[in-house]
């Protein structure tokens, strides 16, 4: 089994098999669940070749998530949740309650690469209405968010993340059963684990799925998963009961005008190392970077980063509504 073609960071993946790094069973599972652009289909293959393949073992109870004695046995059993979600999911009608009489609906939400999202604004009264009312989707469509339910009747919803061909990536709906809502929601997420990674205080990354908005686009890296972390009790802490939302990155974010806030935000798997040119205001990074890798002294940051910051704001107040002749009579601009 491959495990690699899970990660989707570039940069991580590269590292683990320069250093040969060695997964084991958890370890591998959990990739496997993790990855966005892996389909149900190629998931329960790799879920089965490690059930063939790779040693069981428990699954220790955390925070979150219910102890399972094993790993084997619960992949079975979340597959066999997921098989009936996706039967129940392309069903026309519900037979297990009273209202099963009234229609479903379908909404349709397109994701794009720059983290943008387009609804609609319509419902559809069959799944394979959206082939005929819409166009096929640009190659910029990351995936399709599909919610199905029932009209009048409350916690009928579905959902769907559908790759743009439309093969199924990720299911979910309101369980009635706990144990399996227990296994579907909480054990995987309930996982913590500490892998190697390329990156050092000071590179500049970014999660590629994350291009904007907050704790999104290119930052500076201060601390990745245990790193930053003092006190050795917190650290066992986290080992022994942290969760997926503990698999931390620290890091220097960018406000829109080029100012630094410092922020805690996860998932540290997911980051790549920013290799596009840095413009405008998010030159402050840059500065930053050489500012903690001991490249220039705090005296050099303090001036660059007051350079930075007070070029954009003079470019942001250039007047937006006069022509350029209008402009360059009042000294704002020069003639070409």
């Amino acid at each position: 089994m491959d495990v690699f073609r899970f990660i989707h960071s570039k940069d991580i993946r590269k590292y683990l098999q320069e250093i040969n790094y060695q997964f084991n069973s958890l370890e591998a599972a959990w990739l496997v669940y993790q990855c966005r652009d892996a389909t149900l289909k190629e998931k329960h293959k790799a879920w089965n070749e490690l059930i063939e393949t790779m040693p069981d073992c428990r699954i220790e109870e955390r925070r979150k998530g219910l102890a399972q004695e094993s790993l084997h046995g619960f992949l079975k059993k979340y597959m066999e949740i997921e098989n009936r979600l996706e039967l129940e999911f392309y069903e026309d009608h519900h037979t297990d309650t009273y209202d099963s009489h009234k229609p479903f609906v379908y909404k349709f939400e397109y994701l794009y690469k720059d983290g943008s999202k387009y609804d609609w604004g319509t419902v559809f009264s069959r799944f394979d209405a959206i082939y005929e009312s819409i166009m096929e989707p640009d190659e910029d469509v990351v995936s399709i968010h599909c919610t199905k339910m029932q009209v009048d009747r409350l916690n009928s919803w579905q959902i769907a993340d559908l790759t743009p061909s439309f093969d199924l990536l990720y299911l979910n709906r309101n369980f009635e059963n706990q144990e399996e809502e227990d296994i579907y929601w909480d054990v995987f997420d309930s996982m913590w684990f500490e892998f190697p990674t390329p990156f050092q205080k000071g590179d500049i990354v970014w999660d590629p799925s994350r291009p904007k908005g907050f704790c999104g686009g290119p930052f500076v890296i201060t601390g990745v998963c245990l790193d930053g972390i003092k006190s050795e009790r917190v650290k066992e802490s986290i080992r022994t009961r942290g969760d997926t939302s503990e698999m931390r990155v620290e890091g220097y974010f960018l406000n829109e005008d080029g100012s630094l806030y410092k922020e805690v935000t996860y998932n540290y798997m997911d980051l790549e190392f920013f290799e596009n040119a840095l413009t405008g205001t998010q030159r402050t990074l840059l500065a930053l970077s050489s500012f903690l890798n001991g490249e220039i002294d705090l005296a050099l940051f303090a001036r660059a980063y007051h350079q930075i910051i007070t070029a954009g704001y003079a470019a942001d107040s250039v007047p937006r509504d006069y022509t350029k002749e209008g402009l360059s009579l009042a000294g704002l601009t020069k003639d070409d």
